[in-house]
């Protein structure tokens, strides 16, 4: 409950989606509801609407949504999203599957970039795929 008298001053609010479907994100994250999770979304788009960047998508890598790093971008453009924040699974047997799909996921973050440089998102990749570094503008420290 907002104190009497207090303002409140939103610094980010994360939003954790790995598909931009019902189906799979519900395959993925057991119990989801996509359709709520929509309508919380667009509530949240509307509290930041003058600073969309606040509002941030938590997109988890995983082999199962790799083609959905770049829909990703118009997913976030669609809902009012500024930022997404991609991050790579972290499996017990190390996810070797990233280090055979390197290049593949590579280009998938790159043509990420270049969309959401035209549809004004921003986006942050992880600096590392599996066991291999990864150089890209949006790229961040993992």
């Amino acid at each position: 409950m907002k104190p009497r008298g207090a303002s409140w001053e939103i610094a980010a609010l994360l939003a954790q989606l790995d598909y931009t479907s019902a189906r799979l994100q519900q395959t993925i994250r057991k119990g989801a509801d996509f359709t709520r999770q929509l309508e919380t979304l667009s509530t949240l788009a509307t509290l930041v609407r003058r600073s969309p960047e606040q509002l941030v998508l938590l997109c988890t890598v995983q082999e199962l949504n790799l083609p959905e790093i770049p829909r990703m971008v118009d997913f976030a453009a669609k809902h009012g999203s500024g930022l997404i924040l991609f991050n790579m699974v972290k499996e017990p047997d190390g996810s070797p599957w990233m280090d055979t799909r390197f290049e593949e996921i590579a280009l998938l973050f790159t043509e990420a970039q270049e969309w959401a440089r035209k549809c004004g998102i921003e986006i942050r990749v992880p600096d590392h795929i599996g066991s291999k570094p990864f150089a890209l503008t949006s790229a961040r420290p993992t």
